[in-house]
């Protein structure tokens, strides 16, 4: 990869490992002027302070306003205030990846009066039940964080 980073056709990289020791490695042997992106909600804040210049995030689907947020405190030196948006943020981002996947994102999206739409084959939209979940998740990022959106707390 730092090889590559060398070539002049290639400006930066996403990295969605979530592992920050390898993030710290690409930007540490990466030329200077190399971009580096996280991918992984759980590591952008570490990411962040480590040198990534932001992410590309599917929480930022649901949740774009804070993710901004994240960034824009965390430039301006806000670091606990950065912090404990991620934190707060963390069972979205976690609802619409690793607990119910692209699923997940996409009924986060319906919740939202976004479309999500149902997955392409062969994954599936969520159960009627992972879907209240999900909704109960956004309803309570919405009073913990302020989350921007468009659900209808009922």
């Amino acid at each position: 990869m730092t090889r590559l980073a060398e070539h002049p056709k290639i400006v930066g990289i996403k990295d969605s490992a979530g592992d920050i020791d390898q993030l710290i490695d690409i930007i540490r042997l990466a030329p200077q002027d190399f971009e580096v992106l996280v991918g992984n909600a759980p590591a952008y804040y570490s990411a962040l302070g480590v040198g990534a210049m932001g992410a590309i995030l599917a929480v930022a689907n649901v949740a774009p306003r804070e993710c901004v947020a994240i960034k824009e405190l965390f430039d301006q030196g806000k670091l606990d205030e950065a912090r404990a948006l991620h934190f707060k943020l963390m069972p979205v981002g976690r609802a619409v990846t690793s607990q119910f996947g692209i699923g997940g994102l996409k009924a986060a999206l319906d919740l939202l009066d976004y479309y999500g739409g149902n997955p392409r084959s062969p994954l599936f939209y969520p159960s009627p039940e992972e879907v209240e979940e999900i909704h109960c998740i956004l309803r309570q990022a919405s009073r913990t964080t302020g989350l921007a959106c468009r659900l209808t707390i009922y």
